[in-house]
């Protein structure tokens, strides 16, 4: 079925009907001749034709124009896809705490980062841990990437195109400015649900990543991560929190209730927002909760995805200048007058 890339580009339609009524009211050259009386007799239905003619031609050149911007097009179905998979941002925390090397991989120590690009590789793209834990992978979901620290980014927005989202996974740096090393959970949330709402009535979800609470206070955009939560379950998107932190043995009683109180936070996070908390502070309970995530399958909603696309615009342009230069010719040949 036919559509349009670029559709607003069809509100550029709507200067049409001024041209015209600018077109119409302009002042015309004036021709000084003697013997005017006796051209009178001739009248003016050819010239007011050809005159309206002319601007028909014009209008339907510009309407072209404008139709080959908006960019329409329609599917090779030789390529189309069938997708039942849901819409969903990975939110991975790069604050400078996310560079702490206390989680393992195979008996290497390895950063917190580190062991969630490894166990997010395997949700998306399957495969098995070195403890013999297999994932089947998502191919279907359109996945996207949001990499926050102090502020929130998107690297790649829904796609099922994983590979790019993968290689973007592994590029991921922990913010080692301590000006922007902090942790801005809230604005993730809230990008995060932007980046989805294209996606219509398809199912939705967030995971996020993070071993923090939030330490950017106040927020750029002025929202406390209590209502950021309020507002996805107000869009039927369930924020399902794993959190990467450390266990508090060891800690001191400071860094302890500071823990505690970012646990407190993530729980009421998933809690608001009609999903679910899941503790990830090893690379074994990582895992498992990437396995808990995959589990929980959303109602499916079946669609097509199409991988190839035939571009009309080229042709509908062709039309316009066909149009235009049509009008021109006419207009120094059959269609010539005097002023």
């Amino acid at each position: 079925m036919p559509e349009l890339a670029r559709p607003e580009w069809l509100w550029l339609l709507l200067l049409l009907p001024p041209l015209v009524w600018w077109w119409t009211r302009r002042r015309r050259v004036a021709l000084r001749y003697p013997l005017a009386d006796a051209l009178a007799a001739l009248g003016e239905g050819r010239a007011n034709r050809t005159r309206w003619l002319g601007l028909l031609g014009r209008v339907v050149a510009l309407a072209l124009g404008v139709l080959a911007l908006a960019g329409p097009r329609w599917p090779d179905e030789q390529t189309r896809l069938q997708t039942a998979g849901i819409g969903l941002m990975l939110l991975v925390d790069v604050s400078g705490s996310m560079a702490e090397r206390d989680f393992t991989w195979d008996g290497v120590p390895t950063s917190r980062l580190e062991a969630v690009q490894r166990a997010f590789r395997l949700l998306l793209a399957g495969g098995t841990t070195p403890d013999g834990v297999a994932f089947a992978g998502r191919p279907t979901d359109l996945a996207g990437l949001l990499a926050f620290a102090s502020r929130a980014e998107t690297t790649v927005p829904p796609t099922l195109s994983h590979s790019v989202l993968l290689r973007e996974l592994d590029g991921l740096k922990p913010q080692s400015d301590p000006r922007r090393a902090w942790t801005n959970l809230t604005d993730a949330i809230l990008l995060g649900l932007d980046r989805l709402e294209p996606l219509g009535d398809r199912p939705k979800a967030l995971v996020l990543l993070t071993d923090g609470v939030q330490t950017v206070d106040p927020a750029p955009s002025g929202w406390r991560p209590r209502q950021a939560a309020q507002a996805a379950q107000a869009l039927g998107v369930p924020i399902y929190v794993l959190d990467a932190g450390g266990d508090v043995a060891g800690l001191d009683a400071e860094a302890k209730a500071r823990r505690q109180e970012a646990v407190y936070l993530m729980q009421e996070v998933a809690r608001l927002s009609g999903g679910r908390y899941l503790a990830a502070n090893d690379s074994a309970a990582l895992v498992e909760a990437c396995r808990t995530f995959d589990r929980m399958k959303p109602t499916m909603r079946l669609s097509f995805q199409y991988l190839r696309y035939h571009e009309a615009y080229p042709w509908v342009l062709l039309a316009a200048l066909g149009v235009l230069v049509v009008v021109l010719a006419l207009e120094r040949t059959r269609w010539r007058s005097l002023p």
